[in-house]
């Protein structure tokens, strides 16, 4: 470490701040400043800006691209469980994925990470919702171009958290 550089102390996301974070993003992503997968520098700034003016915690730049970049994976394999797998339904009432134990077990073999939404909710999902709108690749929604449309994905491969699937476009 730089002599001359502090050491930025260690960002505490607490319901509160992240609740405020999840508003924010929301916020500057409908007013336009999200370019490709994340925040652009305007929007950025205004986060950091109004964050601080709510919660009187600063958190540079990067301890809020951090945030974002950490919400994104969670927000895709929540996706994909609840969009791509059979058997299983959401409560929409509780804002859960439901199925049954055996079902669960399963899916939770093929992925431990799926456990986290083992009767829980994925909270503040309006707001994920609209900060990663139309920047998640699903089974259910990939495209490749040139490539003629059938009824149902050909093939899901693998690819981090998120399904890619051949879209055969008519």
């Amino acid at each position: 470490m730089d002599k001359g550089k502090a050491k930025l102390p260690k960002a505490v996301w607490d319901a509160y701040a992240t609740k405020i974070f999840y508003q924010i993003c929301k916020e500057e992503t409908l007013a336009g400043n999200r370019l490709g997968t994340t925040l652009s520098s305007i929007g950025y700034k205004n986060l950091e800006k109004f964050f601080f003016a709510i919660t009187k915690q600063h958190y540079p730049h990067g301890k809020l691209k951090n945030k974002w970049g950490a919400l994104k994976p969670r927000y895709n394999l929540w996706l994909d469980l609840k969009m791509a797998a059979t058997g299983l339904g959401f409560d929409v009432v509780k804002g859960t994925i439901t199925s049954s134990d055996e079902r669960w077990e399963e899916k939770i073999a093929k992925n431990k990470k799926y456990a986290a939404f083992y009767a829980a909710t994925m909270e503040n999902l309006d707001e994920l919702e609209v900060m990663f709108q139309h920047i998640n690749v699903t089974c259910l929604s990939s495209v490749i171009p040139g490539v003629k449309k059938l009824q149902l994905p050909l093939k899901c491969a693998r690819i981090g958290t998120s399904n890619v699937s051949v879209d055969r476009g008519q």
